[in-house]
C-alpha cells in the first residue's frame, strides 16, 4: 500500500557506500525511516543529497512494510524552498541544531499533528526574519508545551525553580534548584512571544545560560536526552 505524507527531514546517515537511513517527522504518521539505495554514488539515481537535506520539508510518497522494518521511499518532492537558512550561516547553524537536537528527543513519537505543524511553521519563520539570535531559545521553550513537560507558573513570587521536578518553589532545598536571574528571566519568557525575547535576553551570556538550563531541562525529563554536539558551535557563532 502507497501513503503519501507532508514530512521535515530529521537525519540522514550514512549506511553504506552507497546508502544512508533518512529519518523523518512526518505530518500524519509521525517518526518514520528509509534506507536509500544508491544515493551516495556517482551514479545518476533518483534521489539525491541535496534532496534529504536535513530540516528540508517534503512530501514524501512510501511503502510501509511491516513491524519493525524500515519503510520503503518511492518518491521524494519539495514541499517548501527556503531563501535564507542554507545561505545564512548562522541560520544554518541553527537549523544544524535543531536538527540534531529534534532527532533526539523525537525518536518514536507517533503522530502529532499539532507539534508537526509548530515545527513547520517555526522553520519558515526562521527562514524569514532578521532577527534570530534567541530563536532557538524561543523554540525550545514553546516545545515543552507540546512535549507536555512546560512547567505552571504557580506563584510569581517564587524565587527558585526545581529542575527535577519541573516546578516553581520558594526554598532552595535541592542541588536541583536554581535561582537568580536565570528564574527570573524564564519565568517571563514562558509567558511572551517571540518578538518580546530581545526585551529580555539582550546578551551573549543570557542566551549562552538560558540554553544550558533549558538542556538540563530536557535531560531530566526527556528519557535518554543527550546534549547537541552542535550546540557548541552555535554558542561560538553569538560570542
Amino acid at each position: 500500500m502507497t501513503n503519501v505524507t507532508e514530512a521535515i527531514i530529521l537525519s540522514s546517515i550514512k549506511y553504506s557506500e552507497t546508502s544512508v537511513i533518512m529519518k523523518c517527522y512526518s505530518e500524519e504518521y509521525g517518526i518514520l525511516s528509509f534506507i536509500i539505495n544508491g544515493i551516495r554514488s556517482k551514479k545518476r539515481t533518483k534521489f539525491s543529497l541535496s534532496s534529504i537535506e536535513a530540516l528540508s520539508i517534503v512530501e514524501i510518497e512510501f511503502s510501509k512494510l511491516k513491524k519493525g522494518e524500515l519503510s520503503h521511499l518511492k518518491n521524494i518532492k519539495s514541499v517548501i524552498i527556503y531563501d535564507d537558512l542554507r545561505f545564512n550561516i548562522i541560520k544554518s547553524n541553527i537549523a544544524l541544531f535543531l536538527s540534531e537536537f529534534l532527532s533526539n528527543i523525537l525518536r518514536f513519537e507517533g503522530e502529532n499533528i499539532s507539534m508537526y505543524m509548530y515545527i513547520k511553521d517555526s522553520l519558515i519563520h526562521l527562514d524569514k526574519i532578521s532577527k534570530y539570535e534567541n530563536f532557538h531559545i524561543s523554540f525550545l521553550i514553546n516545545l515543552l508545551e507540546f512535549l507536555g513537560i512546560k512547567p505552571e507558573i504557580n506563584n510569581e513570587n517564587y524565587k527558585f525553580f526545581d529542575i527535577e521536578n519541573g516546578i516553581f518553589k520558594n526554598l532552595h532545598d535541592s542541588n536541583y534548584c536554581v535561582g537568580g536571574e536565570l528564574v527570573i528571566e524564564f519565568k517571563k519568557l514562558l509567558g511572551i512571544n517571540f518578538d518580546q525575547y530581545y526585551e529580555i535576553l539582550k546578551t551573549t551570556n543570557q542566551r549562552r545560560n538560558m540554553t544550558n538550563f533549558l538542556m538540563k531541562y530536557f535531560k531530566f525529563h526527556i528519557s535518554g536526552f543527550k546534549r547537541p554536539n552542535s550546540l557548541e558551535i552555535l554558542n561560538g557563532l553569538f560570542s
